[in-house]
């Protein structure tokens, strides 16, 4: 459980240091397009971009910026 949280941790500080606006989308309560029920999960990728959130329903979504929000960006197979 503490490591996880460390880790979250770092990973925020990253995408702070990475991102002009996310000051702002610390400030703010980032929604989920509805229906979804999450996130379940979150990950940055190597390039700083994110951060991508899965939900219940197996989608990944990614913030693309605070004007647009979170946008589906892929899912997972029924049958995994």
């Amino acid at each position: 459980m503490l490591k996880s949280m460390v880790v979250t941790v770092i990973l925020l500080a990253i995408f702070l240091l990475r991102s002009p606006s996310s000051v702002a989308i610390l400030l703010n309560k980032l929604q989920l397009p509805p229906p979804v029920i999450g996130p379940e999960s979150l990950a940055f990728d190597r390039n700083g971009e994110g951060p991508y959130v899965t939900s219940s329903d197996g989608r990944i979504f990614k913030y693309v910026g605070p004007s647009e929000g979170f946008k589906e960006y892929a899912y997972t197979s029924p049958n995994r």
